[in-house]
C-alpha cells in the first residue's frame, strides 16, 4: 500500500511540537508492507509488516547525522494538521540553505499512527 503527500517534516522526538521541525520533506511517499493472514474466523485480515518513507527533496536548517527520529507526514488540507506520524531511522542529511533535490529513504521503526 503506498500514500502519497506534499510536506512531511522530521523531529527530534515525538513530543516536538509540529513548528520546531528539523528537517522538511517534500514529495514524499510512504510505503507499507503487509501480509493477508486469518485471525479468529474465517475473515481474512491485512498485517502490517514494516514501513518506510521515501521524499524526493528535503530541506534542512543544520547537518543531521544517521539515527533516529519522529516524523510527521501531513495529510491534511489548508489549516488541518492530520498527519501520519512514527519513528524513523534517519540517514544523514546535509545542511541545506535551499532545497535540497535529492532523495532520501527513512525506514519506519514500531508502528506508524495517525495525528491530529
Amino acid at each position: 500500500m503506498a500514500i502519497r503527500g506534499m510536506v512531511g517534516a522530521v523531529y527530534e522526538s515525538e513530543t516536538a511540537p509540529i513548528s520546531e521541525n528539523i528537517a522538511l520533506l517534500f514529495d514524499w511517499t510512504l510505503e507499507v508492507q503487509q501480509r493477508k493472514e486469518f485471525t479468529y474466523g474465517p475473515h481474512m485480515h491485512m498485517i502490517n509488516e514494516g514501513w518506510h518513507v521515501t521524499a524526493r527533496a528535503y530541506w534542512a536548517a543544520k547537518a543531521l547525522p544517521k539515527g533516529q527520529a519522529y516524523v510527521r507526514l501531513f495529510i491534511g488540507k489548508g489549516e488541518d494538521r492530520s498527519c501520519l506520524a512514527g519513528q524513523i531511522e534517519l540517514p544523514a542529511m546535509k545542511h541545506t540553505d535551499a532545497i535540497n533535490e535529492t532523495e532520501i529513504r527513512m525506514e519506519g521503526i514500531g508502528p506508524i499512527k495517525q495525528e491530529g
